[in-house]
């Protein structure tokens, strides 16, 4: 049932560098120039300004945003940083053992964020795993149609050592909490979004290593703070910067 999970930790004592908190924010000109010269790029470019406009609104809309500060200010003492980063390796763990669509971490990672501020749940091992495994669930079956030829409830189930009824109240429960908003985009849309038009030799490379660094942010819990446009150019970056491209 278990891959084998080769998902880094953060190590301790790491520098957190600072950051900004968003993408974008004074690239205005650059966006204009783009929208206004539309005419001389390649067909693949034209809705360039429109796609990048949308996504910013969509990952600044504060009902999808999860508090960067809930596990101090509401969840005092009921979970800890450590709790919530063992909570997303198991969640990687189940993604890894059905082979879930590409994204599907991300977007579950962000229902448990936007959850957990209002949901208490105990630190019950069964508890946590069933909730990671119901989040892990419906983020797929968003990503990917194809998902229940992979896994169904019962699955789930037997994953999280609960019965059936209770695999399917918990998803009920963890999207009708996140008010069944379900398509903010995330740190791994942004990587696919900012390297789309890229041909440069290596760039396969770079993609992929940005997406393992952005998967490790998931482990991190000081990275919630972050909007995912922020987190997805840092990976970029640092990927760069790791294979000297």
């Amino acid at each position: 049932m278990y891959a084998s999970n080769t998902s880094p930790r953060t190590p301790a004592g790491a520098v957190v560098l600072a950051a900004p908190l968003s993408y974008g924010d004074d690239a205005t000109d650059d966006v204009d120039a783009v929208a206004t010269n539309t005419k001389q790029q390649p067909p693949q470019y034209d809705y360039d300004a429109d796609i990048d406009a949308t996504l910013q609104t969509m990952e600044k809309e504060t009902i999808e945003w999860p508090s960067p500060d809930y596990l101090s200010d509401r969840r005092a003492g009921e979970m800890l940083m450590m709790d919530r980063a063992d909570l997303v390796e198991n969640m990687h763990r189940f993604c890894t053992s059905y082979d879930l669509a590409p994204g599907a971490l991300h977007r579950a990672v962000s229902f448990v964020d936007r959850f957990l501020p209002v949901k208490k749940i105990s630190r019950d091992e069964r508890q946590i795993r069933l909730l990671g495994a119901a989040a892990m669930f419906a983020a797929a079956k968003y990503e990917d149609r194809n998902t229940m030829q992979k896994i169904n409830v019962d699955g789930v189930a037997m994953y999280a050592g609960c019965t059936r009824s209770e695999a399917v109240d918990q998803e009920r429960e963890l999207l009708a909490t996140i008010g069944f908003r379900l398509s903010g985009p995330t740190a791994y849309t942004f990587v696919d979004h900012f390297m789309r038009h890229s041909q440069e030799e290596g760039t396969a490379t770079v993609r992929s290593l940005a997406h393992h660094l952005a998967n490790m942010a998931l482990l991190d819990y000081q990275c919630v703070a972050f909007l995912p446009s922020a987190v997805a150019a840092s990976a970029i970056l640092l990927a760069r910067m790791v294979l000297n491209c």
